[in-house]
This record gives C-alpha cells, structure tokens and sequence, in this order.
C-alpha cells in the first residue's frame, strides 16, 4: 500500500507538474539551428518543468522505450514472462493478473493499437510522462476456439504512460487515462 501512495503520489506531481510548467513558460524546446552558421557542440537540452532539464538524448532514449515497450506489449496474449523486460511494478503484476484472469474466464485479450503516436510530456530525475494517443482496435478472442468474442471499437484513446528507468531502460510502471468499465468486459465463456 506504501508503494502505491509513493506511485501515486509521483503520478500527479507529474501531470501537475505540465500545467504548471506551461503557465511558467517553461516548456520542452527545440534547439533552434541557423543555416548560415555551423551548430555548436553543445548538448541540447529542454527545460521540462522548473529546475528541471534533461538532455535531447534521455528525451528520445524515453520516446524509444515506450514506443518498445507498447510494441512488446501488443502480442502478449498468455504468456506474461516477457513482461519483465518492458513493464515495472506495479504495472507488471497488474498485467499479469489481468492476463491470467481473462485466462480463467476463456478468454485472451489481442491488442491492437492503430496510429500510435507518442509525446514526450515531462521529466524529473527517473521519473518520464509520455502521452500515448492510439486507436483501439483490441478485442477478444475464446481461448480455446479462437473465435472473436468482442468487435474492436475502433475509438481514438488517449494514456500518459508513466515510465520510470530500471535495469538501463526506461519501463511502464502505471498507465493513466480513461479505462472501460468492467460491464464493458466479455462474458467468460462456458467450459
């Protein structure tokens, strides 16, 4: 429960924290280059939020490992070892619980995220926000027939994908945004 505040609790510091770097005008940018003259070999770097900056490079070093860790995401169907190397508690074993629920009911999640586009939003220290708008096209399938049990909605979704940097990647550990209600969930299917 400890840990779940502190996630939390680092959560909103970090959807706080964009609006309030906006009104600060302290927003990412870009380095601006001028044509006639050659760049000079400094590190760029983009104000993220007050007193805080990271360099260009951590900044696409986190857009890469979130858009790798949806693309692993994507085809695990039952198997939740591969988890591990994307995901961070308490995401991970949240997953993996969703996972072998669904296993139970006969059923198998297939995600498919159409158009996915990525937004580095903000960062403090190992703590990243990146915004994840998609297409859900996802559905579910019988696990043991293979039939599609749900049509996919085809709805455009928005996520923050809090990201924190375990092991030298940057990995999921909490996912915000609007999630279905459960009455929205397929039936489990008869045995």
């Amino acid at each position: 429960m400890r840990i779940r505040t502190v996630v939390v609790i680092g959560l909103l510091v970090l959807v706080l924290a964009l609006p309030l770097s906006a009104l600060s005008g302290c927003t990412a940018r870009k380095a601006k280059t001028n044509a006639r003259k050659p760049a000079k070999k400094t590190k760029k770097t983009d104000k993220v939020s007050a007193g805080h900056t990271i360099s260009a490079e951590t900044r696409d070093e986190i857009l890469r490992d979130a858009r790798e860790a949806i693309s692993l995401l994507e085809p695990v169907r039952e198997d939740t070892a591969a988890l591990n190397t994307f995901l961070a508690d308490p995401l991970r074993a949240q997953t993996a619980a969703q996972i072998s629920a669904d296993g139970r009911a006969g059923r198998v999640k297939v995600r498919r995220l159409t158009d996915p586009k990525f937004t580095f939003k903000n960062a403090i220290k190992n703590i990243a926000g990146v915004m994840l708008t998609f297409k859900d096209n996802g559905y579910y399938i019988d696990k043991k027939t293979g039939r599609q049990l749900t049509k996919p909605t085809g709805s455009t979704e928005k996520r923050i994908l809090a990201l924190r940097k375990a092991d030298g990647k940057w990995k999921i550990y909490s996912i915000l945004g609007k999630t279905k209600p459960a009455a929205q969930s397929p039936p489990a299917t008869k045995n």
